[in-house]
């Protein structure tokens, strides 16, 4: 097992898309910490300005998390290596296993990282403009937590989604268009539209007084559950 995890880690290690959508997702974590700070008139009347950078950043950038997680596993079917990658291994279980290790532990550490950097982006921003940094009621544990839930979910649901459909054009629509569906959809369903699958996901992000409640975070993993299975069983029983 630890063989097949550190041979999974080397091929994102050495996978250059990793690094180049890793600066991307630093670039933009800036550019919004920066202008969300920037835009706002009086820091010292807006306390949420920290918080919302590390919000906005992943609210906007969360669905490249799962594309990139999918590409864990699509870029073995795409280059033909997924054969070698099994005969390699004991088994097919290990193949999963170290691929979800894998690709959870890398987009964690990224998602660490560019939060890192739209906070600090906001806090030059804010300092720069003349407002106090004492005044900001940044919720460190919530966020940690929370956003760390919700990039968590996004990361599994694009590597089970690339080990079901072995599409990239396919998972990428889902994982784009399905949410816009979703929002859209609460005039017909209300309140309802939390219970669906991307909206229970996103959910997990919000922290404070508007965090999800139990039940939302209890379907969410359920969801994954479900979705993981599938990728789990689909795996062991097709062929290569």
């Amino acid at each position: 097992m630890l063989n097949a995890i550190k041979s999974e880690f080397t091929k994102i290690l050495t996978l250059r898309a990793a690094y180049i959508v890793s600066a991307v997702l630093v670039v933009l974590a800036a550019l919004v910490g920066f202008l969300l700070a920037s835009v706002s008139a009086d820091g010292s009347a807006n306390p949420e300005v920290l918080n919302s950078a590390v919000q906005t950043t992943f609210t906007l950038t969360i669905a490249i998390f799962a594309i990139v997680a999918s590409m864990v596993i699509l870029n073995e079917y795409r280059h033909n290596t997924i054969a070698y990658t099994i005969t390699s291994s004991r088994s097919r279980y290990e193949v999963f296993i170290a691929k979800v290790i894998a690709a959870v532990s890398y987009g964690m550490v990224v998602s660490f990282v560019v939060s890192a950097v739209a906070v600090l982006a906001a806090t030059i921003a804010l300092a720069a403009s003349g407002n106090s940094l004492s005044d900001q009621q940044f919720d460190i544990g919530g966020l940690l937590l929370h956003q760390g839930l919700h990039v968590f979910a996004y990361i599994l649901v694009g590597l089970f989604l690339g080990f079901i459909l072995r599409n990239i054009i396919i998972l990428i629509v889902i994982v784009f268009v399905v949410p816009v569906l979703e929002t859209a959809s609460v005039l017909l369903l209300k309140d309802g539209v939390q219970y669906l699958p991307f909206a229970s996901f996103s959910m997990l992000s919000r922290i404070g007084e508007y965090a999800a409640e139990p039940a939302n975070v209890l379907l969410a993993f359920l969801y994954l559950i479900g979705l993981g299975a599938l990728a789990f069983i689909l795996f062991i029983k097709r062929d290569a």
